[in-house]
């Protein structure tokens, strides 16, 4: 077994850990301990870059530089494939997890982390969530001999994918989908967080720690295989904690008009809503239901974090609590040194599904530079040894192909403003 941490922003070694897994969820995933390596194989060079051009990676005043990896990799460039989801109805975390893997990228091959002359060339398609043009682009990655596929935003997908690349012997890196049993090592690997078990539990005793909730309703994504499960972790932590849970409420991804549930919600009158839905619905079932008159409180997976969601719902997201595996405001060195760097290349802030994309690639180049070959076999068997890496989330550990976290787990609440600002159970 070998302990992995060499590929990770130089400040990233603290123990200061975010949350805590189910899996990670997705979970998030939605997050145990990992040790960086204590002394990397080659020290960062002191000179400073002849070209500290436009292209270079750059780092904030006060962050540390990252450090190159210990890597036999011949000179030369490797590919990776990233079945992308920068369009259709989930785009709003397929664009910073796009972005997320491309700094990734960029990272490593300007600061010759995996080795003089080595580099990765990211062969990036979009799917736009539909299966049938994620199988393509597997199948055409496959073709261009790739050492690794990234894939699997959603949990539909991952479905369909995952049996082509353990046939072909190549390792796929989830980027995001949270569907139970997707990490099968050699060839299936989640550096997600699930944060569903037991996230949910530790906020719905927080929630409840006066008895003041007796009820609960769950709406549910229920064409989406990962957010049904969310809902069946949600039942059980409404359980655990007293509360009554008087129904759940079936919708589908790309529903716009959340009326008539939010009818049925408010004649139901629970204490509290569980919107176990993908985000940009999530955020339209919260709108529907605040818009109506519902009072009580709402409760929701990571998906809500990103900042286009306020476009959508603005004041109505005010109160809506949710776990989250990686949040700006996290004070852990690598999460510090990650959100400069991209905050340095993008002028925004990152979110958690930047993190991911990030995260995922830094999982490849490990691999890679376990491997020493860029044959994905190879690079596939050298994934099944990692049990511990730096990431944006803090350190994380491995236990079969699944990446977990521990620590507490950080919990987020909307602000009528647009902020999100820590909430403690």
């Amino acid at each position: 077994m070998v302990a992995v941490g060499a590929l990770v922003l130089g400040a990233c070694g603290g123990d200061d850990d975010e949350d805590a897994d189910s899996d990670t969820t997705e979970a998030p995933a939605d997050e145990p301990s990992d040790e960086p390596a204590e002394e990397p194989a080659e020290e960062p060079s002191e000179e400073p870059a002849e070209e500290p051009a436009d292209d270079a990676t750059e780092t904030t005043e006060g962050s540390e530089t990252t450090e190159p990896m210990e890597s036999s990799l011949p000179a030369g460039e490797y590919k990776v494939g990233f079945q992308s989801l920068t369009s259709g109805p989930a785009a709003f975390a397929g664009v910073p997890l796009a972005q997320g893997a491309r700094l990734a990228v960029k990272e490593i091959n300007d600061n010759a982390l995996l080795g003089e002359g080595v580099t990765i060339e990211l062969l990036e398609e979009d799917a736009g969530g539909d299966p049938a043009s994620a199988i393509g682009h597997i199948e055409s990655f496959l073709n261009d001999d790739v050492s690794a596929a990234l894939c699997c935003a959603l949990s539909s997908v991952a479905g369909s994918v995952k049996p082509i690349l353990a046939d072909n012997q190549t390792a796929g890196i989830v980027t995001s989908a949270i569907l139970p049993g997707l990490n099968e090592p050699p060839y299936m690997y989640r550096p997600v967080l699930l944060l569903g078990d037991p996230a949910y539990g530790e906020m719905v005793a927080g929630l409840n720690a006066d008895g003041s909730l007796a009820s609960a309703t769950i709406v549910v994504t229920a064409d989406n295989d990962g957010m049904v499960n969310e809902g069946v972790v949600w039942e059980a932590a409404f359980a655990d904690n007293g509360v009554e849970v008087l129904g759940t409420i079936d919708t589908a991804t790309g529903d716009t008009d959340f009326s008539g549930p939010a009818t049925q919600i408010i004649d139901q009158d629970p204490d509290v809503v569980a919107l176990s839905q993908l985000g940009q619905e999530a955020t339209l079932m919260a709108k529907a239901l605040r818009d109506r008159g519902y009072e009580g409180q709402l409760v929701t997976t990571y998906g809500i974090s990103n900042e286009a969601n306020y476009e959508i719902g603005g004041e109505t997201l005010e109160g809506i609590i949710f776990p989250v595996a990686f949040t700006p405001q996290m004070t852990d060195p690598a999460a510090v040194a990650f959100t400069e760097l991209y905050e340095a290349e993008y002028g925004e802030v990152p979110d958690v599904f930047a993190a991911q994309g990030y995260t995922a690639i830094k999982m490849v180049a490990e691999g890679l530079a376990i491997a020493g070959d860029g044959d994905s076999d190879a690079v596939a068997q050298a994934m099944a040894t990692i049990t511990e890496m730096s990431s944006p989330y803090g350190d994380i550990v491995f236990e079969n192909g699944q990446a977990s976290l521990a620590g507490e787990t950080t919990f987020m609440q909307w602000n009528a403003d647009g902020t999100q600002s820590i909430w403690t159970p």
